[in-house]
Parts: structure tokens; C-alpha cells; sequence
């Protein structure tokens, strides 16, 4: 992998002080090449500061930068910010030309989805770059990976950047395409001919999922791939929490209005919940 421009975006809350301290063995996994951006949230227009403030938050970040370098982690630069939080992140990771948003969020947090949380979300939605969404309690490494794919270019790129991230890690990598139960007319259809149009529908989308991934290069990658029933987004929080995964894998869909709706289906509710680290993929 080339380096990469990695950015990551703080709030000072305990849980991205947290999520920092353990990014060093991520970031050199990545090879990357990490700055750091704490935004002052601002809702007035005419807003005015000393200037105390933003010294204060910069002369953090500094120290931070200090003992990731110390730890042997490649640092880039500081920023802070004052404003909307998702805006100011997003422009300033265009502006560096990041390769990857590091966001640290607590899923436990009753306060994350009013406050971080939202502005975490906004990222995800509006983003260039990929966003990492790192919520574990802890980083032991990636050893188990979960892309989640439904045979859009979109899921083309997760799965691309998935089979990049289980090569690097030399990391399990597990591919699942969910679907629901087809709707089949029974009306006098006996049980056994409705189970046998179930299988069937379930054996092709088995083949399509094979093909799909059949088109990518996999070679010397530990390879699983599973058809499953259910609703997407909590059919793969399931398995990632039964399976003790590290990192789910999704890309996002949709523009405009339609955007949220269809990335909140998956992507954003995966996030609001998951135990585990989230790449959200362009």
C-alpha cells in the first residue's frame, strides 16, 4: 500500500483520547501518515474568541503529535478549527488531500448521537474520503474483517478496499450478502414446493454472490463468503458480534436526498451500534 493521508478527527471527550492512544500500531498497519483536527463547535455567527481557546486545544494536539512520534508513528499536522464540526473536518481533509477520516466514537455513549455522534454521521454521509469509524474499546489489531456487499459498484469498491485491508493485516476476511425472504405467491402452493422456490432463489443469489467475488483477485487471502437472511444492517451487526469481528467493511450509495435515506439503512445504523471498527468506503 502507498502511504496514506490519514486524518483524525477528536472531540477531547475520554473515549477519542481513548481511541487516539491506541491508533499508533493502526496507523503504521496503514502505513500512514497521521495529522489531527479538534473543531470548537461555534452556532454563533458573530462569534468571538481571544484566541485562548483555540491555543489551548492546539497546544493538546501538540503533545499528542509528540508521543505518537515517539511511538514511531508518522505525524503530519494540526489543526483547529472553529465551527460546524462535519463541515470543518470535511474541508480540511479536502483541503490536505486525506486518503482516510479517522473518526473516534463511543458506542455506549447516550450523548454520542446528539452530539459527536451527529456530526460522525454528517462525515460518513458527505465525505470524499474514506472514514474510518473506530469504536472498539480497544485496538489489538485487525484479524477478522466483514464486508458486506449487495452487488453495486459501490459494494465493488468496499469489497476492493476489504480484500486491500485482509492482505494487509493478513486478516480473515468474511463476505455477506443478505437478502430477504423472496415474496412468493403460495396461495395453493404446498409448503414443500414454496420451500423448494426458497432454496432455489437462495442457490442463485449463492452463484451471484460466487461470480462477484469470482472477479476480484483473493490469492493468498483466508476467504469466507455466506448468503444470508434478514434485514442487512442487523444481520451483520449479529454475525460481527457473534464472530468476534474487528472491522466491517460497507461502501456508501445514493446522492442527493435519496443518499440518506438509503446510506441511514445500512452504513449508519451499523454505526450507531457496532461493537467493532467501521470503514465506510467511496
Amino acid at each position: 500500500m502507498n502511504q496514506k493521508n490519514i486524518l483524525f478527527a477528536s472531540d477531547f471527550s475520554d473515549y477519542s483520547t481513548k481511541a487516539l492512544s491506541q491508533i499508533t500500531p493502526l496507523i503504521k498497519q496503514l502505513d500512514g501518515k497521521l495529522s489531527l483536527i479538534h473543531v470548537i463547535k461555534s452556532y454563533l455567527s458573530d462569534w468571538v474568541s481571544s484566541g485562548e481557546v483555540e491555543r489551548v486545544a492546539e497546544q493538546r494536539l501538540r503533545r499528542w503529535m509528540e508521543r505518537l512520534e515517539s511511538e514511531g508513528a508518522k505525524t503530519g499536522s494540526v489543526f483547529v478549527e472553529v465551527g460546524n464540526v462535519a463541515d470543518s473536518v470535511l474541508k480540511t481533509a479536502d483541503i490536505m488531500n486525506a486518503d482516510i477520516i479517522i473518526i473516534g466514537a463511543e458506542h455506549k455513549s447516550k450523548i454520542k448521537k446528539l452530539v459527536f455522534g451527529a456530526s460522525a454521521e454528517a462525515i460518513i454521509r458527505h465525505a470524499r474520503q474514506i472514514v474510518w469509524v473506530h469504536q472498539a474499546d480497544s485496538y489489538n489489531g485487525i484479524h477478522k474483517i466483514v464486508c458486506g456487499v449487495d452487488f453495486s459498484p459501490t459494494s465493488q469498491h468496499a469489497l476492493q478496499k476489504a480484500l486491500s485491508m485482509a492482505k494487509n493485516f493478513n486478516a480473515l476476511l468474511v463476505v455477506l450478502h443478505v437478502i430477504r425472504e423472496p415474496n412468493i405467491e403460495s396461495i395453493g402452493m404446498s409448503l414443500t414446493i414454496e420451500e423448494e422456490k426458497i432454496n432455489a432463489y437462495k442457490a442463485k443469489k449463492d452463484e451471484e454472490l460466487r461470480d462477484f467475488v469470482g472477479k476480484f483477485d483473493a490469492d493468498g487471502i483466508d476467504l469466507k463468503k455466506y448468503v444470508l437472511w434478514g434485514n442487512p444492517s442487523s444481520v451483520i451487526l449479529d454475525y460481527a458480534q457473534d464472530e468476534n469481528v474487528d472491522l466491517i467493511v460497507l461502501g456508501e450509495k445514493g446522492n442527493g436526498q435519496l443518499k440518506h435515506l438509503v446510506l441511514g439503512s445500512t452504513p449508519e445504523n451499523v454505526m450507531r451500534s457496532a461493537a467493532c471498527s467501521l470503514l465506510i468506503c467511496r
